[in-house]
């Protein structure tokens, strides 16, 4: 009983304290995520420095992934940064350079409306994605998912119902931002999922880590981004040490660093499904910690639409789940159906082997064992009746003890469509008084059924004289 007692409350603490570390790490990750975009504006308020703050936020992710990788190394004794491989640079290049004209145009959009707007027209992004697979790939998605697109594109219509006339720029800043990342998911996507082409490069299948992973990512991106920064802003932004903005810009560094390993890390603790819906809550969290930090004024128009968002974010997320569960029913009912042929198969190519070893009556015996020891395929899970026309009595009725194989199911709709004369009928080693009563009220029922579907007469009393009974 102790020791009942003992497993019960080290379970019990097991789970607690995982549900209370996963909800301690989606906390860290909503606060360093609203932290970078609040602190992004305050820069952008004294220095509007949006291609020097994407620059310097690549750098920061790649100066602190290589910091921690470091005390990994020589203060835990850990493993040292992975070797890079040329499937990682051609992977990561592309995405760069997605995620610059992501950040660049997010941070332009930051600096003309508010943070809860910028989010607010991201939330667009299943809109995009949708039309995008539809338009492009074919796809097809069910009416929910379409539903609830609406209150998701009316949101945000009536969130951004401020003075358009003087925040236009803004709003297209954030759309072109808001297109960008959803054409870097759809890339991203189909760069990872797509198998290798060459089977012995085992470079595609290694599994790097995630700070290796953010180390590559980053400084491609603030390589990539050299040229844009010189060209377009330069050192001449770069806040000296003694400025307001410095501390922000560490701050800003740091916490958008957090952001990113944080993400890393609950994705690979939980499920797609359950990472989606702490997405749409980080989202949430930002939009609401951003107004009462810059003491937005809302309306009732634009508190309304941003409710209407939120909404609408949670029916495409439910809709996107109940698609998933489908999907994966589908495939499970389209597995045991394979299973159920594999073994259908096996079976009849082991009653031909025996009965090519066997006389006719052993051959006989030998498929009634087969059947009776048989786990998925035996009599009492194939126990229907099965009218099949002899050539002597065409409303003989007859009932197997052997499995219905396809074998003879094919024979049986072959004959009773006329397309080929039937097999010569082997009778079976059970009869009525073997197996089930025939006067059991459902034998008649049973047999005029299948006698109809297989355009066969229908007998009018198969447990009377005048239904052949066949024994060996």
């Amino acid at each position: 009983m102790f020791g009942f007692l003992s497993e019960s409350k080290a379970k019990f603490r097991k789970f607690y304290w995982s549900r209370v570390g996963l909800l301690c790490l989606c906390l860290l990750w909503y606060t360093a995520s609203a932290v970078s975009n609040t602190s992004s504006k305050s820069i952008f308020n004294i220095s509007p420095c949006p291609v020097t703050l994407t620059f310097l936020q690549f750098g920061f992710v790649m100066m602190f992934s290589a910091l921690f990788i470091g005390i990994r190394r020589f203060v835990f004794h850990g493993k040292s940064i992975e070797k890079p491989t040329r499937y990682v640079f051609t992977t990561t290049l592309p995405l760069s350079v997605f995620q610059i004209g992501g950040h660049v145009f997010s941070s332009l959009a930051i600096t003309r409306i508010p943070v809860s707007v910028v989010h607010t027209v991201k939330a667009l992004s299943p809109l995009f994605t949708v039309f995008a697979y539809r338009l492009l790939f074919h796809h097809s998605y069910p009416r929910a998912t379409y539903v609830s697109l609406i209150p998701l594109t009316v949101g945000v219509m009536l969130a951004c119902s401020f003075q358009l006339s003087s925040d236009i720029a803004g709003l297209t800043f954030a759309l072109i931002s808001t297109l960008i990342f959803v054409s870097q998911n759809i890339f991203g996507k189909k760069i990872f999922t797509e198998p290798s082409t060459k089977s012995h490069d085992r470079s595609s299948h290694r599994r790097y880590d995630k700070l290796d992973l953010l180390v590559y990512s980053s400084g491609t991106a603030f390589l990539v981004m050299v040229p844009v920064w010189l060209y377009n802003e330069g050192p001449a932004f770069l806040p000296s040490p003694h400025s307001s903005a410095y501390f922000q810009i560490w701050l800003n560094g740091f916490s958008h660093f957090c952001q990113n390993i944080l993400a890393f890390i609950l994705l690979g603790l939980v499920s797609p499904v359950t990472y989606s819906i702490a997405s749409l809550i980080k989202r949430i969290a930002v939009i609401v910690v951003s107004i009462l930090w810059f003491r937005q004024r809302t309306n009732a128009v634009q508190a309304s639409g941003i409710t209407l968002t939120f909404f609408g974010l949670w029916l495409y997320d439910r809709s996107k789940h109940i698609e998933r569960v489908s999907v994966s029913q589908g495939v499970e009912l389209d597995a045991k159906a394979r299973a159920f042929e594999r073994e259908a198969l096996k079976l009849e190519s082991y009653e031909k082997e025996v009965s090519n070893r066997s006389s006719p009556v052993d051959s006989r015996r030998s498929s009634t064992n087969v059947a009776t020891s048989s786990d998925a395929l035996s009599e009492a899970f194939l126990r229907p009746f099965i009218l099949r026309p002899p050539s002597t009595n065409p409303n003989a009725l007859v009932t197997p003890s052997a499995p219905v194989t396809p074998s003879i199911l094919y024979k049986m709709d072959a004959a009773a469509s006329g397309e080929s004369s039937p097999a010569p009928y082997e009778p079976y080693t059970s009869n009525f008084s073997e197996n089930e009563s025939p006067r059991t009220p459902n034998n008649p029922a049973m047999a005029a059924m299948l006698a109809e579907k297989l355009g066969m007469p229908k007998p009018e009393k198969p447990w009377l004289d005048d239904a052949v009974r066949l024994s060996p």
